[in-house]
């Protein structure tokens, strides 16, 4: 959830470096502000869902998309294939996977 929350916060405050990133693989400002806003909500959904269970399934869902679509653009900038930029686009394929795991737990446990 930290990692959400720092991400998306820097998004929406329109930080250069950010901005810089995301412009370089096809991610405009409106999209960018949106992702940022949406990144911490879904952070703060997965810590209400330690209060209430079913609250952390659709930020997680959410989660996961977000980040599927983040390997998209990674892949469609060629920044796996690339050393520089290699450590950056991996870090979406981690929150996935992390997201993706957070979702399979809590509808286990709704069951």
């Amino acid at each position: 959830a930290a990692c959400f929350t720092g991400a998306g916060n820097a998004k929406v405050r329109k930080k250069s470096l950010t901005r810089d990133e995301l412009k370089k693989i096809g991610v405009g400002p409106g999209l960018a502000r949106l992702i940022g806003a949406l990144e911490p909500a879904a952070a703060y959904g997965l810590i209400m869902g330690c209060l209430v269970g079913w609250l952390a399934v659709p930020p997680a869902i959410g989660l996961v998309m977000l980040m599927a679509g983040a390997i998209v653009h990674h892949a469609r900038a060629g920044h796996y294939t690339e050393s520089g930029f290699r450590k950056t686009a991996l870090l979406p394929i981690f929150l996935l996977l992390f997201a993706a795991v957070t979702l399979t737990v809590r509808l286990l446990t709704l069951l």
